[in-house]
């Protein structure tokens, strides 16, 4: 069931949202199943969550969408569930449609433990169904394994930003029981990775839930309140059609970039230093790229070695590039300003960083190109999304500068 909804605005873009995960790598303690699911949220209450994130984003233009594409969009109020590796729920994701093509997606948190309620913001450059690619990869996988009974799969997030399907099967002859995780090719993910949070990739299934510090929880549950209640006065004054909206200001800068897939896993480094020399009109291949920053093959390289490509003459030349231990969104903010393109590194992955937003919700937004995805293509803009500061922990930035 598709639900419209009206916004009182003078003049309605119609706005979008988005996609991304976040698993980071566990620590040393994890917190009480029991606390998560009793923190549940409830369909209904995250759909309106994404109304509001929608609505707030028209309120300041829709920064990086195309904002034809947004008059009468709706929200989709049937999402695709996204787990944890635990099993436990993580993310709703709510499609954004328009005449009825999906143009985005809005990622809702499934549980008040994990803070803020929205976590990224999405756009597709096409007509693309997370769904229908969850029934195609699941028809490979029991295409691909004929001898084994699928009992159970769920849709999965297992190292960020990458997500997959979880497979419960059972052998037909043996009745025995595994457990398997896929991509959407229908390739099983093999952990290939030596679990260094300096290496560019990882590979390894990690739990979100498992990163959350148990002295943080009654923090983070004060966050979701606060949020709770600013959106359900939005959601009350706006979407009844009763009083006039909220007059809600914000800011935002985004760079013209372009998207590059990485050729392989363990690739994103070479694929985002692709996309920065891209911007400045200097033409590089992923591989050669690979060379500079000595990407080892199946693990990726460091965040010293990534430094060496921006730096080096046979690189991009920017020979006052430098990594910043302790990445904050004003520096980021700052590099935009400047019309400089930076690199965001993460527990295990790098992405490209072209733009930023204070949202009407008075949080902080990057604007990510992000490789992964490289099944889907360089046309697959799944890898384009704002994403909230706040809801991941930011290892590193590569500052990319003469």
């Amino acid at each position: 069931m598709t639900i419209k909804y009206e916004f009182r605005l003078g003049v309605l873009l119609a706005g979008l949202l988005l996609l991304s995960v976040v698993c980071i790598l566990p620590a040393s303690a994890s917190i009480d199943d029991k606390i998560i699911e009793k923190n549940y949220v409830s369909i209904k209450e995250a759909e309106m969550h994404a109304k509001t994130a929608l609505y707030d984003f028209l309120l300041i233009g829709a920064p990086g969408s195309n904002p034809t594409d947004w008059t009468n969009a709706t929200v989709n109020s049937d999402p695709l569930i996204i787990y944890d590796t635990n099993g436990k729920k993580l993310f709703y994701q709510f499609t954004v449609e328009s005449n009825g093509i999906n143009i985005g997606a809005i990622k809702v948190a499934a549980s008040k433990v994990l803070g803020d309620p929205i976590r990224t913001i999405e756009f597709y450059s096409e007509d693309w169904d997370m769904k229908k690619e969850v029934e195609n990869t699941k028809k490979l996988i029991a295409k691909d394994h004929k001898n084994v009974n699928v009992t159970s799969s769920k849709v999965v997030c297992y190292s960020y930003p990458k997500i997959g399907i979880m497979v419960d099967m059972q052998e037909s002859e043996s009745k025995e029981e595994k457990n398997k995780l896929f991509d959407f090719s229908g390739s099983e993910i093999v952990d290939k990775s030596v679990n260094d949070t300096n290496s560019s990739e990882v590979a390894d299934a990690w739990s979100l839930y498992a990163e959350i510090p148990e002295k943080e929880i009654e923090e983070r549950l004060v966050a979701w309140d606060e949020y709770d209640e600013r959106a359900t006065k939005i959601a009350d004054n706006n979407f009844k059609g009763d009083e006039v909206q909220l007059k809600i200001v914000g800011v935002q800068k985004t760079l013209p970039f372009t998207r590059y897939a990485q050729q392989n896993y363990y690739y994103c480094a070479p694929a985002t230093g692709k996309m920065i020399a891209n911007f400045y009109e200097v033409t590089h291949t992923q591989t050669y790229i690979a060379g500079i920053m000595l990407v080892v093959m199946g693990l990726g390289t460091s965040v010293t070695d990534q430094l060496e490509y921006y730096e080096d003459s046979d690189g991009l030349d920017k020979d006052g590039s430098y990594i910043d231990y302790s990445p904050t969104w004003t520096e980021a903010k700052t590099e935009i300003d400047n019309n400089r393109p930076l690199a965001t590194l993460i527990s295990g992955h790098v992405r490209a960083c072209a733009g930023y937003c204070q949202g009407a919700d008075g949080n902080y937004y990057l604007y990510i190109y992000d490789p992964w995805s490289l099944n889907f293509g360089n046309d697959y803009r799944g890898g384009i999304y704002w994403e909230d500061w706040d809801s991941i922990t930011h290892s590193h930035h590569i500052v990319v500068k003469d």
